[in-house]
C-alpha cells in the first residue's frame, strides 16, 4: 500500500474517473510525481479520451447512416 497517500489523494484519484478535469490537473501538475495519484491520474485521462473517441465514431456512423435513410427505418 502507498504510505504517503492522504484522503485527499483518494478523492481527486476517484474523482478523476467521474470527471475529466481533475484527471488533466493531475498529469499536468506536480501530483503526477505521486505514484498512486498519478497512475489513476493518467488511467482517468486514457479512459476520457477512449470514451470522446468512441462517442465521436458512434455520431459519424449515425450520421453516415442517417444520410441514406437506414438509421430511421432500422428504428420503425
Amino acid at each position: 500500500m502507498y504510505s504517503n497517500m492522504t484522503g485527499d489523494d483518494r478523492i481527486l484519484a476517484g474523482f478523476a474517473y467521474a470527471v475529466a478535469f481533475p484527471s488533466l490537473y493531475i498529469i499536468l501538475s506536480e501530483k503526477r510525481k505521486d505514484p498512486f495519484v498519478g497512475y489513476h491520474g493518467a488511467q482517468a485521462m486514457f479512459l476520457w479520451i477512449a470514451i470522446i473517441v468512441f462517442w465521436i465514431g458512434i455520431r459519424v456512423i449515425l450520421n453516415l447512416l442517417d444520410s441514406v435513410g437506414i438509421y430511421f427505418s432500422l428504428l420503425e
